[in-house]
């Protein structure tokens, strides 16, 4: 498999948050229908961001 160039490169800092059970609960899901769609395996990181990403989208569209 071959890295992306771009994640490969860019230098990682670790960002904690404090979230409610809900919230972790409904970003898991996200991570599974992910999974299951593409057969990629995906960190709760990348689940959160792409939900987060969407979010920020509709938000400054409306």
């Amino acid at each position: 498999m071959q890295a992306n160039t771009l994640e490969a490169t860019t230098p990682k800092e670790r960002f904690t948050v404090v979230a409610e059970r809900d919230l972790l609960t409904a970003i898991e899901a996200h991570k599974q229908r992910i999974e299951q769609q593409t057969g990629l395996r995906i960190t709760m990181s990348q689940a959160a961001a792409g939900l987060l990403r969407r979010g920020l989208e509709v938000a400054s569209a409306a």
